[in-house]
């Protein structure tokens, strides 16, 4: 309103002349109200907000740095698992190898053992069968002596003596 006030007192304005050049106590006058809020805005609302925006800045470039920083400690634990994972599943295949190779030795060992008991056993029955096939050859010549005997005995009708 003060501004309009001004500009309507102009002398340029009363004559109704249209200049190209303003009036410079005109303009000095204009100038000095957008001075005085240009500085009042920036100590009220620009200040504050160049300020806060800052803040906000550097606190984010900071949560920035400090979500990098985590997130580099966080791949080297990462690593650091992987790399021990990797050994436990090493160390697993090599003891389950160690299991197997200590079971296969002590299956091998049974094996071995139970082999000799079952040729131990076949060995014994092997002469078993030898010494029964002896005796019942000796029988068999005996009842075929005998029968050798009796039939002839009974093809000649009379008994014979001891030649046969």
């Amino acid at each position: 309103m003060l501004l309009s006030l001004l500009i309507l007192s102009t002398p340029a304005h009363a004559a109704g002349d249209m200049s190209l050049f303003p009036d410079p106590a005109l303009v000095v006058l204009q100038t000095i109200p957008f001075l005085v809020a240009m500085a009042a805005l920036h100590a009220i609302i620009f200040k504050p907000m160049i300020g806060y925006l800052q803040d906000r800045d550097a606190a984010t470039a900071g949560a920035r740095k400090e979500a990098a920083e985590l997130q580099q400690q966080a791949d080297v634990a990462q690593s650091e698992y992987d790399a021990k994972k990797a050994d436990a599943r090493k160390q697993v295949v090599e003891l389950r190898a160690k299991a197997r190779a200590e079971e296969k030795a002590k299956r091998e060992q049974r094996l071995a053992v139970v082999r000799g008991e079952c040729e131990a056993e076949l060995a014994a029955a092997r002469e078993r069968i030898d010494g029964e096939r002896e005796l019942a050859a000796k029988e068999l010549d005996r009842v075929a002596e005998a029968l050798a005997g009796q039939i002839s005995a009974k093809v000649l009708g009379r008994e014979l003596g001891g030649a046969a």
